[in-house]
C-alpha cells in the first residue's frame, strides 16, 4: 500500500512540473491562436500552435501569429486589452502593425510548438 502512495505522490510531483514548463505567455499565446482562429473561420480550421510561428512583443502587450493557409502565410497581430473581458484585440490600425513589425521588442518567439531563443 505504502509503494501505491508513493507511486501517486510521485506522479503528482511529475504533472506538476509539466504544468509549470510553459511560458509565461501560455495563456495569452493560447487565446491568440484561438482568436486568429475564429477570425479566419474555416480557412484556419486546422490551424494549431504546432503549425504556426508566434511572437510575442513588449512583454506581452501584442502577439503575433502566422500560419500557413491555402499556399500562403497569413500573419495576425492581436494586442492585450486590460479591463475587459475579451483580453485580446485584433490590431486593424495601420500605423500600431507598423509599430509591431518595426520597432516592438520581441520577449517570446515560437515556432511550430518549439520556443525559440530571443537573441540580444
Amino acid at each position: 500500500m505504502k509503494k501505491i502512495g508513493i507511486l501517486v505522490l510521485m506522479l503528482m510531483f511529475l504533472v506538476s512540473l509539466v504544468a509549470c514548463g510553459g511560458s509565461k505567455y501560455e495563456d495569452e499565446i493560447t487565446e491568440a491562436v484561438q482568436a486568429f482562429k475564429y477570425d479566419f473561420g474555416s480557412m484556419a480550421e486546422k490551424v494549431t500552435r504546432e503549425n504556426s510561428a508566434i511572437l510575442v512583443y513588449d512583454d506581452g502587450k501584442y502577439i503575433g501569429v502566422a500560419s500557413k493557409m491555402d499556399g500562403r502565410i497569413i500573419d495576425s497581430y492581436y494586442k492585450k486589452i486590460s479591463g475587459t473581458k475579451k483580453r485580446l484585440e485584433l490590431v486593424t490600425d495601420l500605423d500600431i502593425e507598423k509599430y509591431i513589425k518595426e520597432d516592438a521588442e520581441v520577449s517570446y518567439k515560437e515556432r511550430y510548438g518549439e520556443e525559440i531563443k530571443v537573441g540580444n
